[in-house]
């Protein structure tokens, strides 16, 4: 065996004989480099009523307003450098939260907060979005020497 592979390190590998796993052929690592063929046509389904169709325009012009033009990123950062000699603060960033807060809100009404672990996102006590960190969480609770 390997010392130090496998489970635990006990010199076993993943298939639990001790021995190495035999190499792929080239031939099998060719095939795996090609492209899975397609199942058919792509099915582009129409919206089932007006309400969705309107929600799906909406999140088309929020795309187009936000994706990364060259125009877009020149715009942002003239903004930016104009707020920062003003002092101003990111408006962006009320609107991401009021983004949020409706998010949070339909998810609420739907009954999905809990499944979606978000019941307290917003909740300064709950830890979220505070910074910082903290001592708490990360690799195995080692935060708490």
């Amino acid at each position: 065996g390997a010392a130090g592979f496998g489970s635990g390190g006990r010199g076993s590998w993943a298939g639990g004989s001790g021995e190495r796993p035999a190499k792929r052929s080239k031939k099998e690592r060719d095939a795996m480099m090609l492209p899975i063929d397609n199942q058919g046509p792509v099915v582009v389904k129409p919206p089932a009523n007006e309400e969705e169709r309107l929600e799906v325009e909406r999140w088309k012009e929020e795309r187009r307003k936000h994706y990364p033009t060259a125009s877009n990123i020149a715009k942002r950062a003239a903004e930016a450098k104009s707020r920062e000699e003003a002092g101003a603060l990111d408006p962006r960033r009320q609107e991401r939260l009021s983004r949020l807060r409706e998010i949070l809100e339909k998810q609420r009404m739907m009954g999905l907060d809990h499944a979606a672990g978000t019941t307290d996102m917003l909740d300064p006590s709950s830890g979220f979005g505070g910074g910082g960190g903290g001592r708490r969480g990360g690799r195995g609770g080692r935060g708490d020497r």
